[in-house]
């Protein structure tokens, strides 16, 4: 037992529980009566009221729910930040190379007309990519992803079943 606390090992614990002296020597720092470590393991009913939803939700429900919307939110998330890249190369880029080309224009260099037409290989996201078709594209692979997974709710057995989803199976 430390000096800077007053609560002794509780009476009613085995002291030669492994998981009990653990649990008391996390917390005997923040508690002040034997009966704050009680308080400590209670639960809220909100707690209790998630968990019930949780259980519902994946009792009732196939994994075709959880199929198609991690398709959805995992791809949404790795292209808004490309396209945040892409945003950023657009702002900062796009002025470097407008640049480079007026400058080229204005001098006789034997190589202008090969730098001028010189393939990079972001040039095309950065120069033809627009909001719009982005939103386009992002459209057309959601449509995608739920056609995709209603073709495999009734294709495969473990995303068309009802239950607990076993991401080996999916």
């Amino acid at each position: 037992m430390s000096e800077e606390t007053s609560v002794a090992f509780p009476v009613k614990w085995d002291i030669s529980n492994v998981g009990a002296k653990k649990f008391y020597d996390r917390c005997k720092d923040f508690v002040e009566t034997e009966d704050d470590f009680y308080e400590l393991t209670k639960t809220s009913p909100f707690y209790h009221s998630i968990n019930g939803v949780a259980i519902v939700y994946f009792e009732k429900y196939t994994c075709y729910v959880h199929h198609l919307l991690s398709g959805i939110g995992y791809a949404l998330y790795f292209w808004s930040i490309v396209f945040i890249i892409i945003k950023y190369y657009k702002y900062y880029y796009v002025s470097q190379v407008a640049y480079i080309k007026n400058f080229l224009e204005f001098t006789e260099n034997e190589n202008k007309d090969k730098l001028l037409n010189k393939k990079y290989l972001f040039k095309p996201f950065y120069t033809s990519v627009t909001t719009s078709s982005a939103l386009k594209g992002l459209a057309c692979y959601v449509a995608f992803n739920m056609a995709l997974s209603t073709v495999l709710r009734y294709t495969n057995d473990a995303i068309g079943s009802k239950g607990f989803c076993v991401g080996g199976y999916i």
